[in-house]
């Protein structure tokens, strides 16, 4: 068990039981609204599917970081759940991830700081390493959209704390930025 402490990083893989048993609990209590969360069949294959060499097919892989507070590990798991539903395979190694996702802190300067030092390394995988989508979500998306924005153009998506389930959408490739 890890000790409890502010701004701390998890790298998400060993719950994701949790988090797929959240998002059909969400689906049985509100399917029409869930439906358009998940991606036709064909769209799920295509994004499950990698081409390597030799014919060989690998899922794509997704890597979580979750700053702050015990709810941000929450739906943390919850979009991990998310990830799984449309096919990723999630990855405790960010050098390994086409999607990284950093769910962020932003009440306290420490974990603001934080987040924003997470966010700048993680970006340098998408030049040196395989990561084609950054995704920023938490309470620093939900408080700073617009600045985020203008700062970080290295980051493809942000996500309030409350959009946690349109990352089904923003894997899919069809989401705003913000």
């Amino acid at each position: 068990a890890r000790p409890p402490r502010l701004a701390a990083t998890w790298n998400i893989g060993l719950d994701v039981t949790f988090a797929v048993a959240a998002v059909a609990a969400l689906r049985a209590s509100s399917p029409a609204a869930i439906a358009t969360l998940t991606p036709p069949d064909a769209a799920v294959d295509a994004r499950r599917a990698r081409p390597q060499a030799a014919g060989a097919v690998t899922a794509r892989k997704i890597h979580f970081v979750s700053l702050g507070c015990p709810k941000n590990r929450v739906d943390t798991e919850v979009m991990a759940g998310v990830g799984a539903a449309v096919g990723l395979e999630l990855t405790g190694r960010a050098d390994e991830a086409e999607v990284i996702v950093v769910n962020t802190c932003g009440f306290i300067a420490p974990a603001k700081r934080e987040s924003i030092e997470t966010i700048l390394r993680l970006a340098e995988l998408k030049s040196e390493g395989r990561c084609e989508q950054l995704v920023v979500a938490g309470c620093l998306a939900q408080r700073y959209p617009t600045e985020l924005a203008a700062d970080l153009p290295e980051v493809d998506h942000f996500l309030g704390s409350t959009d946690m389930l349109r990352l089904a959408e923003v894997l899919a490739g069809g989401a705003p930025r913000m």
